[in-house]
């Protein structure tokens, strides 16, 4: 967008607020110039002001996600798409995105929930392209495998099960703890032993 042109359109979009203050629509389409000639902050600041007037609007929780995800915000972010998807839960772009946010941060069983509800969509007619609904179900498939039976909003530790090293590995689990020092047995009468630890 030229220079002129985004002035241009700043100053719509003041204009609309004035007449209505309300007006979600603006507010999302102020941040997004903002948020294109990367003056994050003042794009944080006009969604902060439209979802204290209209929290209930996915689309400004979709700007405020986009945002975030500008500033390398993952888990705000995170959060923010899923204040979207709880506002537009048939919303295929709210839920693709929020899947990809998920699959970024390692959050397996939250990305896997967005796949499959991606394809519950799809199966009831809903506009989801055979692209998009192939790589919604690769996913589902693979991360069935690293989300198990894990709650979709849980943290790292939480998703984490040290009898399988391939699913930590990948969820970037920490590593168990190493065996406290035991004492090695003496033979009674002899001296005792310092106390090695265990092997790694």
């Amino acid at each position: 967008m030229r220079s002129g042109d985004a002035g241009s359109a700043i100053g719509y979009f003041r204009d609309a607020l004035s007449i209505d203050p309300s007006d979600a629509r603006a507010y999302e389409g102020l941040a997004r110039i903002y948020l294109t000639r990367g003056n994050l902050r003042d794009a944080l600041d006009a969604l902060g002001a439209g979802l204290r007037r209209r929290p209930d609007d996915g689309g400004l929780w979709g700007a405020y996600a986009d945002t975030l995800l500008a500033q390398g915000d993952l888990p705000g972010a995170a959060q923010a798409l899923r204040e979207r998807t709880a506002r537009t839960p048939d919303d295929v772009d709210a839920l693709w995105a929020r899947a990809d946010v998920a699959r970024r941060r390692g959050a397996w069983a939250e990305a896997l929930a967005c796949s499959r509800r991606i394809l519950d969509l799809a199966a009831t007619g809903a506009a989801v392209t055979p692209a998009r609904a192939f790589e919604a179900r690769a996913f589902a498939a693979a991360l069935s495998v690293l989300a198990g039976g894990t709650d979709p909003v849980r943290g790292a530790v939480e998703r984490c099960d040290h009898r399988s090293f391939v699913r930590n590995a990948l969820a970037g689990c920490p590593r168990p703890a190493p065996p406290p020092e035991v004492a090695l047995a003496s033979p009674r009468g002899a001296r005792p032993r310092r106390p090695v630890r265990a092997p790694r």
